[in-house]
Order: structure tokens, then C-alpha cells, then sequence
């Protein structure tokens, strides 16, 4: 007899499932997806706060959906898992849509910033970044740059990609990389772990470091180190 039957086209455990075992899978099925769902509100409100509110709206209308439609009307109770998942699968597309869609040229030309002015705030991004070190900060997002350089985000946005051809990220990136990779050949760090100064340079995420490192310096960062040190004060 399988754990789960589908009726009406609205899953339930069956009835020959203990009591304990289905409210074990409940609280699971119940658990797993809120703390899911708290951590991706958490790492979008860090990239773009905009997709974060956006989950969060998604989710409250789903909750409300499921709490209170049946009750009042709205929808019927063998329609609800349908309906959320629909909407979760088109979600996903958006998501997908709105993340990893490529900046384009023509969204610049009404902010008002010309190519000197781009390279000027450019100018004034650089001596920025390397007086104040913003990036060894690891919650330093577009829109916090921006206030301290006092401008508004879609310009500093603008500058960035039209000087580097890159994007907020991947230039707080380098200069993260470049900053580990002097404290990596540098005596004075030798005895601490490379996550360590990893994670004082602004990453938090270990797998993501490793990857962003090698894709900048086409090696391992315990390779880069062993090479880069002398012998007299390499740890063994």
C-alpha cells in the first residue's frame, strides 16, 4: 500500500500509515519548506531586494490562499495543490526570467549619465573601493555603494558596466579575489586558513569562493598559496 494516495486531486497519506508517522511528515513537509523559503528571502534580499519582496508577497498570498479560500468560497479544497503549484511553477520562470536575464545597453540611455560622466563616477568608484574597502563586507550590496558615493544606484550600475563591461558583482568580486590573493602570499597571514581570510575579505560561502577564485586566477587558492609563499613559513 503506498504511503500516499491522491484523491480528488489533493494528496493525503493513507489510512493504513500510523498516526506518529504521518505527523512526522507533516511537520517535515512543513518545516523543510519555511526554512527553505526564510533563507531564500535572506540571499535575495542580499542581491536584489526587489525578487526578495517579490517571495515574500508570493508566499503570504499562497498562505492566505490555503488558509482562508476554502473557508470563504474562493477556491475549492481538491483545487488548492493545483493552484500552488501553478503558481510556484510560474514563479520559477519569473525567477529564472528576472535573475538571469543579461543587462542591456538601451535600459542607460534616459538616466542622464553620459560616457565622461560614467567615467568620472567610475574614477570616483575606484579611489572609493580601495581607500574604504567596502567588499571585505560581506553584506555590501549596489544599492549601499551607492549611498556612500552618493548616487543613485542605476548610475553607479551604468558606470560599472559601461567602464568594465562587467557587473556590480563580479567587479566586488575581483577586488575580493585580488585582496585574498595578497594576504594568500603575504607572512603575516601565514598562519591563518585560507577560508579564514576568505571570509575577512568579504566571501561567506566557501564552494562559491573556491569557484569565483579559480575562475579568476585559473588555479586552487591552497595552489596560488603554496606557490606564492616562501618555503621558510609555508605551514606543512
Amino acid at each position: 500500500m503506498p504511503i500516499t494516495t491522491v484523491s480528488s486531486r489533493f494528496p493525503h497519506f493513507a489510512a493504513s500509515v500510523p498516526g506518529w508517522l504521518a505527523n512526522l511528515l507533516y511537520y517535515v513537509m512543513a518545516v523543510l519548506p519555511a526554512a527553505y523559503v526564510l533563507l531564500t528571502i535572506k540571499e535575495l534580499w542580499r542581491l536584489q531586494r526587489s525578487l526578495a519582496l517579490s517571495f515574500v508577497f508570493l508566499f503570504a498570498g499562497l498562505f492566505a490562499l490555503i488558509r482562508f479560500g476554502p473557508a470563504y468560497g474562493m477556491v475549492r479544497q481538491q483545487d488548492l495543490f493545483a493552484i500552488v503549484g501553478a503558481a510556484l511553477t510560474l514563479y520559477v520562470f519569473f525567477i529564472g526570467f528576472r535573475a538571469l536575464r543579461p543587462p542591456s545597453r538601451p535600459r542607460y540611455q534616459h538616466s542622464g549619465l553620459a560616457g565622461i560622466h560614467a567615467q568620472a563616477l567610475f574614477t570616483r568608484l575606484t579611489a572609493h573601493m580601495q581607500k574604504h574597502q567596502p567588499f571585505l563586507k560581506d553584506d555590501l550590496t549596489l544599492d549601499v555603494l551607492a549611498a556612500q558615493l552618493e548616487v543613485p544606484p542605476h548610475q553607479l550600475s551604468q558606470a560599472i558596466n559601461q567602464t568594465t563591461g562587467s557587473n556590480f558583482f563580479s567587479l566586488v568580486n575581483t577586488y575580493r579575489v585580488e585582496t585574498v590573493k595578497a594576504r594568500l602570499t603575504d607572512a603575516a597571514y601565514a598562519n591563518y586558513s585560507i577560508m579564514g581570510i576568505a571570509n575577512d575579505c568579504g566571501f561567506r560561502s566557501k564552494s562559491s569562493f573556491n569557484k569565483i577564485f579559480k575562475e579568476m586566477t585559473g588555479e586552487t587558492p591552497s595552489a596560488f598559496q603554496h606557490k606564492g609563499l616562501s618555503p621558510s613559513v609555508r605551514t606543512p
